[in-house]
């Protein structure tokens, strides 16, 4: 063998591009006043909140909720104003789950 020396270069990695979050809010909605219907809200929001949250691809943008008597007639205040932020460009998706 021969007594060669050998030339280790280093070679830099680029530095990663940062990950682009999704914000992501969520719609809740019962259609009853009702003591029933009021946990069931809660427990929307909640799991609304934990599901967003535990997505590292996501950003936590809120969570809209209404309370209705009926689901076609009556106001949606909150569902109105989820639904004006894609229009701003802060949020870009939304979940929700027709209840």
């Amino acid at each position: 063998m021969s007594n060669s020396t050998r030339k280790v270069e280093k070679i830099e990695s680029k530095p990663a591009g940062l990950l682009r979050l999704m914000r992501v809010a969520a719609y809740a909605r019962v259609s009853s006043g009702k003591e029933a219907m009021l946990q069931s809200l809660s427990a929307q929001i909640s799991y609304y909140n934990k599901y967003i949250q535990q997505r590292r691809d996501w950003e936590f943008a809120g969570i809209y909720a209404d309370e209705a008597l009926t689901g076609t007639k009556e106001a949606r205040p909150e569902f109105l104003r989820g639904l004006s932020f894609p229009k701003t460009a802060t949020m870009q998706g939304n979940i929700g789950d027709k209840g």
